[in-house]
């Protein structure tokens, strides 16, 4: 096997070792993200509360 076959395999393993780490970590994130409804919650009551206030200040403007 010659040197610059040797080197391709290599650095494809390491391709695909590369690409299959970063897969990883971004389905670990992902899960991570599912997991967290209080985040959702938070943010969605955070919306509301946006809404609302807009809603009393156009009323109060009237």
């Amino acid at each position: 096997m010659t040197y610059k076959i040797k080197s391709l395999i290599y650095f494809l393993f390491f391709m695909g070792s590369s690409t299959m780490y970063y897969v990883m970590e971004e389905h670990q994130e992902f899960q991570q993200h599912l997991q967290a409804k209080e985040l959702a919650e938070t943010d969605f009551e955070e919306s509301l509360d946006e809404e609302n206030n807009t809603e009393e200040l156009e009323l109060a403007q009237e």
